[in-house]
């Protein structure tokens, strides 16, 4: 499956010399949507809730980019690493799914935490 799409954090490279390994992903600056969304927070503990037009973006590119990994790909792969620190945003608050976690082929009854690239 060729996983250049634009809702895809693209992988550029991997460096494999050591046990914990390397891997080179398009910049975001923007950094991942966990530490975006908790250095918005009024207090420590005291939630912040994003303005509804980012929401409805985010949703959008995070749909976009399940439906390419489940739709487009052959045979279709799962995201095995979903959740806010996979989700990286642009500088202008683009969202793009991060590929730390993904390529579990759907065809082999893929269990939880089944992946083919280590969690990052």
């Amino acid at each position: 499956c060729d996983l250049r799409c634009d809702r895809l954090a693209q992988l550029h490279g991997a460096c494999l010399e050591d046990r914990s390994g390397l891997l080179v992903s398009e910049y975001m600056p923007g950094g991942d949507l966990e530490r975006y969304i908790r250095g918005r927070r009024p207090a420590p503990h005291q939630p912040w809730v994003p303005p509804g037009p980012d929401v409805v973006r985010w949703a959008l590119a995070l749909a976009e980019a399940l439906e390419y990994l489940h739709e487009c790909c052959s045979p279709p792969l799962v995201h095995g690493n979903l959740r806010p620190s996979a989700l990286l945003l642009s500088a202008d608050r683009s969202l793009k799914l991060s590929l730390c976690g993904v390529l579990s082929p759907l065809e082999h009854g893929v269990k939880d935490g089944d992946t083919s690239l280590a969690n990052c």
